[in-house]
């Protein structure tokens, strides 16, 4: 399927293009909130700048698609093979990543403030910030905002806790960082946040021996 005939069902109504072959396409700058790209193959498709909240793309194939500055914020994309895709700045508020296969995307500057669910996503190899992971574990369980805890491919250790990602020693060192929303009062959130941290950081320590016993 071409572009001009996607946008050309698309404008008169259809929205379901799930099992679609859009192989090397060119999307970018498309606005296509709602279609169903489940299942969809997508691979080398430039979708840059495109527009698609809400869309659901689930188990869709976009490896080695261009989603720079994509629109895809509580875009469903459970399954969806996403290795190796650019998601540079994408927006991906409240998007589903469950079980998607991100291996070696790039994330660097991609929003994934309140990403609703990374459960079971592999991010081996992905771009994030400025490192890339080698292993990753993400909780979603222990208080209000996800926890990453990470491994980098140069062996540093890394935290993501809400919106907040840096090194563990810097967290240790000043770990009361928001006391504006996270005091260090002894309350029932505060005390949430310093366990799921530590449990972050016991995570890193056993994946770490095991890395080192395997050797």
């Amino acid at each position: 399927m071409t572009r001009d005939e996607l946008l050309k069902l698309y404008t008169e109504g259809k929205r379901d293009f799930s099992h679609a072959d859009l192989r090397g396409a060119d999307l970018s700058n498309l606005n296509l909130p709602s279609a169903n790209l489940s299942y969809a193959d997508l691979r080398g498709a430039d979708l840059l700048c495109a527009n698609l909240p809400y869309a659901n793309l689930s188990y869709a194939n976009l490896s080695g698609a261009d989603l720079y500055n994509a629109g895809l914020s509580n875009a469903g994309l459970r399954g969806a093979n996403l290795s190796f895709a650019d998601l540079s700045d994408a927006k991906l508020l409240f998007a589903n990543l469950s079980e998607a296969d991100l291996r070696g995307a790039d994330l660097s500057g991609a929003n994934l403030r309140y990403t609703a669910n990374l459960s079971n996503a592999n991010l081996s190899g992905a771009k994030y910030e400025h490192i890339v992971i080698k292993h990753v574990r993400v909780f979603s369980s222990f208080y209000r905002y996800q926890v990453w805890a990470i491994i980098a491919d140069d062996d540093s250790e890394w935290i993501r806790m809400g919106c907040f990602f840096r090194k563990r020693e810097e967290w240790e060192n000043d770990f009361w960082n928001n006391d504006r929303e996270f005091k260090n009062d002894n309350s029932e959130n505060s005390n949430m946040r310093l366990a799921a941290f530590n449990f972050a950081c016991k995570w890193i320590d056993e994946r770490k021996h095991t890395i080192e016993k395997t050797k």
